[in-house]
């Protein structure tokens, strides 16, 4: 089993040389593409996997998964004495995105990660535009992490449907998980740049009335002409969290202390 798993990590390691190799040859020898960077700034579990998977049916526009998630072959190591590394990948990875308007997803975490703030972000990537995707509902999106965690299982679709778990909460579970949520969203809707060249959406508006939510928000803030957006992805949680959560009498209380988020949004200039 040790064998196995050193066999693993070799085979991952080997996998990220090489993708590096290839972005860094593509940036400096391969033409390049003047981009419009778009970033999806999340937490777990509030669905930036089903944003990204609607942005990528839609043409012109190219998001990979995680740019800053070293877990992936397409991510990065943390080096927080070497920021410079970070910036390097993010615009090595943008140049070789197939489309004009390209980007990834990032969760908010891992500027701390990576030993970087998102006022550094910004100042490399200037002319970025943002979705910060919330999830109103905390007391959902926490027993959905709870529940992905169990199962390792982060997205579904038909061929992969998702798996049915039960799952035990601890009460400061839930108050150190609002706490960490809203104070992650704060560091990044504080920053000026969001009214401006970015827009606020909320999973529940994104998982009830997709379309809509592009017709009259995402592709006038895109630039992009409206078109029907599509996803292969199915909805995880198909049961209340009374039901999903072993001692809910236990802890039902402080689940609707910390059931809702409440954002101040900003507003968009102009």
């Amino acid at each position: 089993m040790a064998d196995e798993s050193l066999k693993q990590v070799v085979k991952r390691s080997l996998r990220k040389a090489r993708h590096r190799s290839r972005l860094r040859l593509r940036y400096l020898v391969g033409p390049r593409q003047e981009k419009q960077p778009l970033f999806i700034l999340a937490r777990q579990r509030t669905g930036g996997n089903l944003l990204s998977d609607y942005l990528n049916s839609i043409p012109g526009i190219s998001l990979e998964h995680e740019f800053l998630n070293p877990v992936f072959h397409y991510g990065i190591r943390p080096r927080p004495e070497r920021p410079e590394a970070v910036f390097r990948h993010v615009r090595y990875s943008l140049n070789a995105l197939p489309e004009r308007i390209a980007g990834c997803k990032i969760l908010i975490g891992q500027f701390d990660l990576h030993g970087i703030t998102f006022e550094q972000f910004h100042q490399q990537f200037p002319t970025s535009k943002y979705l910060v995707l919330y999830r109103r509902e905390t007391d959902k999106q926490f027993v959905s992490l709870k529940v992905a965690h169990k199962t390792k299982q982060y997205l579904a679709t038909d061929t992969n449907p998702p798996k049915q778990v039960t799952v035990h909460i601890e009460p400061d579970e839930v108050a150190d998980f609002y706490e960490l949520n809203r104070n992650e969203y704060q560091s990044v809707l504080q920053h000026p740049c969001i009214a401006e060249q970015g827009r606020v959406v909320s999973y529940e508006d994104l998982a009830s009335r997709p379309q809509q939510l592009f017709d009259e928000v995402i592709f006038p803030f895109l630039g992009v002409p409206p078109t029907e957006i599509k996803t292969k992805l199915v909805k995880q949680a198909r049961r209340p969290i009374s039901e999903t959560v072993e001692n809910y009498d236990e802890v039902k209380d402080v689940l609707q202390q910390y059931g809702t988020l409440d954002l101040s949004v900003p507003t968009a200039a102009g």
